[in-house]
């Protein structure tokens, strides 16, 4: 149901896309995070800081500028709820329109103030999406609440290591207003 639950808001959510610098205009925005609604979704979301995201290749960095990412989709971090259901919500990552190597020795991870959670890679309909494992998405939830600072690490099909900064500035009142949204 986890995952049937995540596939439908990620093809929602794909489908709300215009571009890669343009959403569909959110409900509201707060700071750098933005508050959308559909009919059976609330999420708030955002793309990396500018500037900050970290990437290599074969133990060499990689300038942010050339990587390629695709230019249908952004790079998002997301907190999903579904709309009149008791659950705090999903965390969710993509990493725009590039699939994310899935082999079972490669981790994803998302890191809040230093405590780091695993996050599952997949890849749906060409884009490399990533979510927590649900049992932790309450904790993560709270500490995203209680945080200043989140970082996911990725890996791309063609081994590409990335670490995107997110601040959490702002995420409450965010995700407070989206639990009223979905109430």
């Amino acid at each position: 149901m986890y995952k049937l639950a995540l596939y439908t808001f990620v093809t929602l959510f794909s489908a709300t896309l215009v571009s890669a610098a343009e959403f569909v205009k959110p409900e509201k925005v707060y700071g750098r995070w933005a508050v959308n609604v559909d009919e059976n979704f609330c999420w708030i979301s955002q793309i990396p800081i500018v500037g900050e995201s970290k990437h290599e290749r074969g133990g060499k960095s990689v300038p942010d500028n050339a990587v390629k990412r695709g230019e249908e989709y952004e790079t998002v971090l997301s907190v999903v709820l579904e709309k009149g259901k008791e659950k705090p919500g999903y965390v969710y990552f993509t990493g725009g329109a590039y699939e994310f190597n899935t082999n079972e020795h490669t981790k994803f991870f998302l890191e809040i103030d230093g405590k780091q959670f695993t996050m599952k890679a997949s890849n749906l309909d060409g884009i490399g999406a990533s979510f927590s494992m649900g049992k932790d998405d309450t904790e993560i939830i709270e500490l995203m609440i209680a945080g200043a600072d989140a970082s996911v690490s990725s890996v791309s099909k063609r081994n590409l290591i990335s670490v995107d900064k997110f601040t959490l500035k702002d995420f409450t009142v965010s995700f407070r207003h989206a639990q009223k949204l979905c109430s």
